[in-house]
């Protein structure tokens, strides 16, 4: 006799949860890892194909960023409505596939449709990831969730540039393509099996019995806040600033302080890998345990740390000791 189906209504035990939070970490360590990769690939694509930075810095930023930005509201409004683990599963097929077919590429502009393509698959990896989660763990407990979730930026980032450092010089940038975008396919073959979906608004039972308002009045009553106006403004600003900085470091310490790949990648992914990661659990736990008092700490501690980096920032780009510049 099979097992009854699991009524999605019902809250998942405390082991399935967190074999939810693993596995959506995985999917994020991999949507950065292909993310990260090309920025270490940057120079020998564009020594290869013969190509300006200019063009480079379009394919890394708005081909890749314009259609992940425009794809992330559609998108989540589907995560509302439809199945968030199958859509999950189907964008990590799609930016691990067109991650591995980067390595076909014959000139720039293949190369920038592959892109392209990867960012439509990667716009599937973080709202309905959100949405599942937020339907996973109940409210208490989100916060911790959510930073253990986000740590997969980091670890993506740290394989990317190491691994990406490590295998170029053996490999060649095309290879290293593929090698890396290969295994994503199996994960989400992974995801699709185990994870089972849950009720939306299982947590809150406001949400589940209020009829669905149109994304015209959702927008209007989020804009409406100004708590999320001035969040949408400065995290846009801080991803703004720090994404487009973070994707040109290791060219930096490769024509500056004329480091090899296998150098820069490694030690670089591993030094502001992890010391990200130790920022994103203190801020996770930070803000559970402050914003039990003052829910304003959430915002303030995202405030400061921005605050807090940009002398670092500074610091990494203008001294003139490598060692000193990533330490």
């Amino acid at each position: 006799m099979s097992e009854p189906t699991p009524d999605p209504r019902t809250p998942l035990s405390a082991g399935r949860a967190r074999w939810v939070l693993t596995i959506l970490t995985i999917t994020y360590t991999f949507n950065y890892l292909d993310r990260y990769l090309l920025t270490i690939l940057l120079q020998p694509i564009k020594e290869e194909l013969q190509v300006s930075d200019t063009l480079m810095g379009f394919m890394i930023g708005p081909a890749f960023a314009l259609f992940y930005t425009a794809l992330g509201i559609p998108i989540a409004r589907l995560a509302d409505r439809t199945n968030r683990r199958n859509l999950i599963a189907l964008g990590f097929v799609l930016w691990s596939g067109f991650t591995a077919l980067s390595g076909l590429a014959r000139n720039w502009f293949e190369l920038a449709l592959a892109r392209v393509a990867v960012g439509v698959g990667e716009a599937a990896g973080g709202a309905p990831s959100h949405s599942l989660i937020s339907d996973t763990f109940p409210p208490e407990r989100r916060a911790g969730a959510l930073s253990v979730f986000q740590m997969g930026v980091y670890i993506g980032q740290v394989l990317g540039l190491g691994v990406g450092g490590l295998l170029v010089a053996p490999l060649g940038w095309r290879w290293t393509f593929v090698v890396v975008g290969l295994p994503g396919l199996l994960f989400a073959l992974l995801l699709r099996l185990t994870i089972r979906e849950p009720a939306h608004g299982v947590f809150d039972e406001s949400a589940a019995a209020a009829e669905e308002p149109s994304f015209g009045d959702a927008m209007r009553t989020l804009f409406r806040l100004p708590t999320f106006r001035w969040l949408a403004i400065g995290t846009g600003l801080a991803s703004f600033a720090g994404t487009g900085y973070g994707f040109w470091v290791p060219t930096l310490f490769v024509r500056v302080h004329e480091m090899s790949y296998a150098e820069i990648g490694p030690t670089f992914g591993l030094v502001s890998g992890a010391s990200a990661l130790a920022g994103t659990w203190l801020a996770g736990r930070l803000g559970m345990r402050l914003g039990r008092s003052d829910p304003r700490w959430l915002v303030l501690l995202a405030a400061l740390a921005v605050a807090l980096s940009l002398p670092f920032l500074c610091g990494v780009s203008l001294w003139p000791d490598a060692t000193i510049a990533i330490a």
